[in-house]
Protein backbone atom coordinates (compact mmCIF):
# COMPACT_ATOMS: atom_id res chain seq x y z
CA UNK A 1 0.00 0.00 0.00
CA UNK A 2 2.83 2.38 0.65
CA UNK A 3 4.29 1.70 -2.75
CA UNK A 4 0.94 2.50 -4.34
CA UNK A 5 0.74 5.70 -2.36
CA UNK A 6 4.25 6.62 -3.44
CA UNK A 7 3.29 6.15 -7.08
CA UNK A 8 0.26 8.40 -6.81
CA UNK A 9 1.81 10.97 -4.50
CA UNK A 10 2.96 13.93 -6.63
CA UNK A 11 5.46 14.94 -3.97
CA UNK A 12 7.43 11.70 -4.23
CA UNK A 13 7.87 12.27 -7.99
CA UNK A 14 9.31 15.72 -7.27
CA UNK A 15 11.70 14.28 -4.74
CA UNK A 16 13.06 11.77 -7.29
CA UNK A 17 13.42 14.38 -10.05
CA UNK A 18 16.77 15.84 -8.85
CA UNK A 19 18.16 12.32 -8.61
CA UNK A 20 17.06 11.58 -12.20
CA UNK A 21 18.66 14.81 -13.41
CA UNK A 22 21.90 13.98 -11.63
CA UNK A 23 22.00 10.48 -13.13
CA UNK A 24 21.21 11.84 -16.60
CA UNK A 25 23.92 14.51 -16.25
CA UNK A 26 26.48 11.90 -15.23
CA UNK A 27 25.58 9.79 -18.25
CA UNK A 28 26.03 12.77 -20.55
CA UNK A 29 29.39 13.60 -19.02
CA UNK A 30 30.63 10.01 -19.27
CA UNK A 31 29.38 9.73 -22.86
CA UNK A 32 31.08 13.01 -23.74
CA UNK A 33 34.37 11.91 -22.18
CA UNK A 34 34.28 8.59 -24.02
CA UNK A 35 33.59 10.40 -27.29
CA UNK A 36 36.51 12.77 -26.70
CA UNK A 37 38.87 9.89 -25.94
CA UNK A 38 37.78 8.01 -29.04
CA UNK A 39 38.06 11.12 -31.21
CA UNK A 40 41.56 11.82 -29.91
CA UNK A 41 42.62 8.28 -30.71
CA UNK A 42 41.19 8.40 -34.23
CA UNK A 43 43.44 10.89 -35.96
CA UNK A 44 43.47 11.49 -39.70
CA UNK A 45 45.48 9.06 -41.77
CA UNK A 46 48.87 10.38 -42.84
CA UNK A 47 49.82 11.13 -46.43
CA UNK A 48 52.02 8.02 -46.38
CA UNK A 49 49.10 5.83 -45.29
CA UNK A 50 46.80 7.31 -47.91
CA UNK A 51 49.46 6.96 -50.60
CA UNK A 52 50.08 3.33 -49.67
CA UNK A 53 46.36 2.59 -49.77
CA UNK A 54 46.15 4.30 -53.16
CA UNK A 55 49.01 2.13 -54.41
CA UNK A 56 47.21 -0.98 -53.19
CA UNK A 57 44.08 0.03 -55.09
CA UNK A 58 46.12 0.92 -58.16
CA UNK A 59 47.82 -2.49 -58.17
CA UNK A 60 44.39 -4.14 -57.94
CA UNK A 61 43.26 -2.00 -60.90
CA UNK A 62 40.72 -0.18 -58.71
CA UNK A 63 41.63 3.14 -60.32
CA UNK A 64 38.76 5.30 -59.03
CA UNK A 65 39.44 4.21 -55.47
CA UNK A 66 43.16 4.84 -55.99
CA UNK A 67 42.40 8.35 -57.28
CA UNK A 68 40.41 9.16 -54.14
CA UNK A 69 43.26 8.00 -51.90
CA UNK A 70 45.86 9.90 -53.95
CA UNK A 71 43.72 13.04 -53.84
CA UNK A 72 43.47 12.81 -50.06
CA UNK A 73 47.22 12.19 -49.83
CA UNK A 74 47.88 15.23 -52.06
CA UNK A 75 45.67 17.35 -49.81
CA UNK A 76 47.54 16.11 -46.74
CA UNK A 77 50.94 16.73 -48.34
CA UNK A 78 50.60 19.01 -51.40
CA UNK A 79 54.33 19.28 -52.11
CA UNK A 80 54.98 15.56 -52.51
CA UNK A 81 55.83 14.98 -56.14
CA UNK A 82 55.57 11.19 -55.86
CA UNK A 83 51.91 11.52 -54.92
CA UNK A 84 51.27 13.97 -57.76
CA UNK A 85 53.02 11.69 -60.26
CA UNK A 86 51.00 8.66 -59.22
CA UNK A 87 47.78 10.69 -59.22
CA UNK A 88 48.56 11.83 -62.78
CA UNK A 89 49.15 8.22 -63.81
CA UNK A 90 45.87 7.12 -62.23
CA UNK A 91 43.95 9.94 -63.94
CA UNK A 92 45.50 8.99 -67.27
CA UNK A 93 44.60 5.34 -66.81
CA UNK A 94 41.05 6.42 -65.95
CA UNK A 95 40.82 8.45 -69.17
CA UNK A 96 40.94 11.87 -67.51
CA UNK A 97 43.60 13.65 -69.53
CA UNK A 98 42.88 17.13 -68.17
CA UNK A 99 43.48 16.19 -64.54
CA UNK A 100 46.41 14.00 -65.53
CA UNK A 101 47.99 16.99 -67.27
CA UNK A 102 47.40 19.22 -64.27
CA UNK A 103 48.99 16.76 -61.84
CA UNK A 104 51.91 16.05 -64.21
CA UNK A 105 52.69 19.75 -64.45
CA UNK A 106 52.53 20.11 -60.67
CA UNK A 107 54.87 17.12 -60.27
CA UNK A 108 57.28 18.54 -62.86
CA UNK A 109 57.26 21.90 -61.10
CA UNK A 110 58.06 20.14 -57.82
CA UNK A 111 60.85 18.16 -59.52
CA UNK A 112 62.63 20.67 -61.78
CA UNK A 113 65.71 18.41 -62.14
CA UNK A 114 63.84 15.20 -62.91
CA UNK A 115 63.97 14.38 -66.61
CA UNK A 116 61.08 11.89 -66.48
CA UNK A 117 58.79 14.38 -64.73
CA UNK A 118 59.63 17.06 -67.31
CA UNK A 119 59.11 14.68 -70.24
CA UNK A 120 55.82 13.31 -68.88
CA UNK A 121 54.45 16.82 -68.41
CA UNK A 122 55.82 17.85 -71.81
CA UNK A 123 54.18 14.92 -73.59
CA UNK A 124 50.79 15.68 -72.05
CA UNK A 125 51.18 19.39 -72.84
CA UNK A 126 51.97 18.47 -76.46
CA UNK A 127 48.85 16.30 -76.69
CA UNK A 128 46.80 19.15 -75.19
CA UNK A 129 48.12 21.52 -77.86
CA UNK A 130 50.17 23.65 -75.48
CA UNK A 131 53.18 23.58 -77.80
CA UNK A 132 55.22 26.35 -76.19
CA UNK A 133 54.79 24.87 -72.72
CA UNK A 134 55.76 21.43 -74.07
CA UNK A 135 58.82 22.99 -75.70
CA UNK A 136 59.75 24.56 -72.36
CA UNK A 137 59.56 21.16 -70.62
CA UNK A 138 61.71 19.63 -73.36
CA UNK A 139 64.22 22.45 -72.85
CA UNK A 140 64.36 21.73 -69.11
CA UNK A 141 64.96 18.03 -69.82
CA UNK A 142 67.70 18.84 -72.35
CA UNK A 143 69.37 21.19 -69.88
CA UNK A 144 69.68 18.21 -67.53
CA UNK A 145 70.81 15.74 -70.23
CA UNK A 146 71.56 17.24 -73.68
CA UNK A 147 71.87 13.79 -75.28
CA UNK A 148 68.48 12.53 -74.19
CA UNK A 149 66.78 11.50 -77.44
CA UNK A 150 63.21 11.51 -76.10
CA UNK A 151 63.73 15.11 -75.00
CA UNK A 152 65.04 15.96 -78.48
CA UNK A 153 61.96 14.40 -80.06
CA UNK A 154 59.60 16.25 -77.74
Amino acid sequence: MTSRAARTNPFSARLNRPLEIAVHTKRLIVTGLISMVLAAGCSKPSADELFAKGNDYFEKNLIREAIVQYQLAAQASPKRADIRTKLAEAYLRNGDGNNSLKQSVIAADLLPNDIKAQLDAGALLLIAGAFEDAKGRAGKALAIDPKRTDALIL
